[in-house]
């Protein structure tokens, strides 16, 4: 089953992050979640390893926050107008990939608008947000996103197409025993014999036959006389 990658900013969002991925693998087991990118080895490429990391995954949650457009201290510039920032790169590789971007709209935050957003991930805008607000629906937004998650990604999702079972085989009808040929033949037989015996040549036939034993007949009755004479 794929991961599910985690975006969040740890200014911004930390126990809402902490708190999903507990949800999230006690539905889909140990390791489904993608968290954090603080295991990148020393001296490599983190833009290769954070798009070899969105690649293995089924689906990217976007955590926005209230501070999650907070511009940087340095420039004083919203921070995801930076080629560098880690969550500008995240979404940008999702989206590059055609994977499910869902943005998880936290507190009291709203969808940024087309300005707020690089034009590398302006299609974020026209994604169907999730919410998780705290108070007494925090768990029921929980639970929400996580069966929107499983529909999306769970078992069922995935073999859909196994679900129906394939077409039953031709059935081929059995071969006729090779006794019933034989057996028409047989039973066959006697009609062509007797449509031999019972048609105009056999009669004629018989009728000459009966004229040859006539003409013997009276042959031995006058040897039979000159011999008595």
């Amino acid at each position: 089953m794929a991961r599910i990658f985690v975006s969040y900013r740890r200014q911004d969002s930390p126990y809402v992050a902490a708190t999903l991925r507990d949800h999230i693998e006690r539905r889909f087991g140990a390791d489904s979640v993608f968290f954090d990118i603080d295991n990148i080895p020393v001296g490599a490429d983190f833009r290769k390893h954070i798009e070899a990391a969105v690649s293995e995954c089924g689906a990217l949650l976007v955590l926005i926050g209230d501070k999650w457009l907070m511009p940087e201290e340095r420039t004083g510039k919203n921070r995801l107008f930076e080629p560098r920032d880690y969550v500008r790169m995240e979404i940008e590789a999702a989206l590059a990939r055609g994977i499910p971007v869902v943005p998880v709209l936290v507190e009291a935050a709203e969808m940024p608008t087309a300005g707020d957003l690089p034009e590398s991930i302006g299609d974020l805008i026209f994604r169907n947000a999730a919410e998780v607000r705290a108070g007494r629906d925090f768990q029921n937004h929980m639970t929400r996103l996580v069966d929107g998650l499983w529909s999306l990604l769970g078992p069922a999702s995935t073999t859909a197409s196994q679900s129906s079972p394939p077409p039953a085989p031709e059935e081929t009808p059995p071969a006729r025993p090779a006794t019933t040929a034989v057996a028409v033949v047989k039973k066959n037989k006697p009609q062509a014999q007797h449509a031999k015996n019972s048609g105009p040549h056999a009669l004629v036939a018989k009728h000459q036959e009966r004229r040859i034993q006539e003409g013997r007949g009276r042959r031995g009755c006058e040897r039979s006389a000159d011999f008595r004479l």
